[in-house]
């Protein structure tokens, strides 16, 4: 099974959610998966259930639209049209 998280980063001044995930990837080299519970109308983290991950691929959509068949194209569907319009 291959799961797949995608997320289009735009470029901002302020350190975002995802800069601070992937400077501590970098520092811890793991990162871990697991679903979250309301508790008294707080968030917390299920820490019964952790999902150790060791790998994580950071690519730039120049180098995904590279290549039509990349399996993450999907992630822009926009280009994905285009180019299966632009084939017929």
């Amino acid at each position: 099974m291959n799961l797949s998280k995608v997320n289009e980063k735009q470029l901002t001044s302020s350190p975002s959610s995802f800069d601070l995930f992937k400077q501590s990837y970098v520092y811890f080299n793991e990162y871990y998966l697991t679903n979250a519970v309301v508790d008294n109308g707080r968030i917390e983290p299920n820490y019964e259930n952790l999902i150790s991950k060791k790998e994580v691929y950071f690519r730039t959509k120049s180098e995904v639209i590279k290549d039509i068949n990349d399996e993450d194209i999907v992630a822009f569907p926009d280009l994905t049209e285009e180019y299966l319009r632009d084939k017929n």
